[in-house]
């Protein structure tokens, strides 16, 4: 019997130990690569409402603002979640009134690209393929996005 339960407990502490080890804190390289930005559109909207939203598309030669964007991305760490493990439907971020999402699209290289989606301190990654569920350091992460999208960025409006 204690043999048993010291199994029991050296699992127990390979579990706790990976949970901690895989929901450290990581880099936004970490979990999106490490190359420049060649293209890449980002879209900002208050409650859902995409007339309401900023766009920045870096065709046109805008390399300076794929770096300064790049240098607030990589600013934040970010912490994953357990979910991201879990092969579970998005069911997203318990959007509520009021709150402003961020949608990043870059490509990084020739085939690699990723995916982001911030709202407050949820963020939500895709790359070839795969999600990753993080919840970032610093809360104020998606307003200095924000900030730097109407800097830059343009007012689109749709046809009503």
């Amino acid at each position: 019997m204690r043999r048993k339960r010291k199994i029991a407990l050296a699992v127990l502490a390979v579990i706790i130990v990976f949970c901690l080890w895989y929901t450290r804190p990581r880099s936004f390289d970490d979990l999106v690569g490490e190359g420049e930005f060649q293209n890449f559109s980002l879209i900002a909207t208050k409650d859902s409402e995409p007339s309401g939203a900023l766009q920045l598309d870096s065709s046109g030669g805008r390399g300076e603002t794929a770096g300064a964007l790049r240098e607030i991305l990589q600013s934040c760490q970010y912490r994953v979640s357990l979910r991201s493990l879990l092969p579970l439907p998005n069911l997203g971020a318990g959007r509520g009134s009021g709150e402003t999402t961020i949608l990043i699209s870059a490509a990084t290289g020739e085939d690699e690209w990723f995916t982001a989606a911030y709202q407050g301190a949820a963020a939500e990654f895709g790359s070839n393929g795969r999600t990753i569920f993080t919840r970032a350091q610093d809360k104020a992460i998606a307003e200095k996005i924000l900030a730097f999208v109407k800097e830059y960025g343009q007012k689109w409006e749709t046809d009503s």
